[in-house]
């Protein structure tokens, strides 16, 4: 285990340079580089693998005191890290969903400050009407605050019973998207 995290740390610092563009980071570690690399960092920090897929390498550990699924998302063709999204455990109430979804967005608030934040029920729902798990399965329920940092967004939203909190790369984020473009026009 210990030649593994001596490795990433290499390959990490070979991949930095001094004129390298700055990346958004995952409990200190960087978005950049190949996306085995940066699971490989975070097996370092304690994280366990779990399965491995072209473009994402999926993790458990603990994060904000919670144990939790950690995915890392490469680019299309390349690989490259470019998001980290981070799975909370289902929650079975509305109540206790929009709780923790509350706490956890006040951790962010007191190291990131006040994010854009959206929380609404689309017709015919509305919060204290019952029916609120239901609106989040038809996708008429959104609860989402994202933060922009210079290097990249922070979102933390309900989706599927659960909280999700990604961290997307400005850089990495871009070049995903252009991979993605490629593609589609190889395609045609």
């Amino acid at each position: 285990m210990k030649l593994k995290c001596v490795m990433a740390i290499i390959c990490l610092f070979c991949s930095m340079s001094v004129f390298s563009q700055k990346h958004i980071s995952f409990k200190k570690t960087i978005l950049n580089g190949n996306i085995k690399n940066v699971a490989s960092e975070l097996k370092c920090k304690g994280f366990i693998s779990v399965e491995s897929d072209k473009n994402v390498e999926r993790l458990k550990g603990s994060f904000i005191n919670k144990e939790c699924n950690v995915f890392v998302v490469g680019s299309k063709k390349t690989n490259i890290a470019w998001k980290v999204l981070v799975a909370l455990p289902k929650n079975k109430s509305w109540k206790s969903l929009k709780r923790e979804y509350l706490s956890v967005k006040e951790i962010y608030e007191k190291k990131y400050g006040k994010g854009i934040s959206y929380e609404y029920f689309s017709d015919p729902y509305y919060e204290g009407d019952g029916y609120e798990l239901q609106a989040l399965d038809n996708d008429k329920c959104t609860y989402e605050t994202i933060w922009e940092t210079d290097l990249g967004y922070i979102m933390v939203s309900i989706s599927i019973k659960r909280i999700y909190i990604s961290y997307e790369d400005k850089v990495n984020g871009k070049l995903s998207s252009k991979e993605k473009q490629e593609i589609a026009n190889e395609d045609i």
